[in-house]
Formats: structure tokens, C-alpha cells, sequence
């Protein structure tokens, strides 16, 4: 396991769950 390898997953880890949370907010206040 390279660090850059682990670093790059750990990013899009991070974006997805950012993803969730403002896809989240959109249904939940309708913007």
C-alpha cells in the first residue's frame, strides 16, 4: 500500500460522504 494510494482513497471517501451530506440538505430544505 502505497501512501499516495491510501491518500487518494481516503479523498474520495471524504467527497462522497460531502456528496451525501449536501445531497441530504438539498431534499431536505427543497434547493
Amino acid at each position: 500500500d502505497s501512501p499516495l494510494y491510501l491518500h487518494i482513497i481516503k479523498e474520495v471517501k471524504q467527497s462522497k460522504v460531502k456528496n451525501k451530506r449536501n445531497y441530504l440538505t438539498k431534499k431536505t430544505y427543497g434547493k
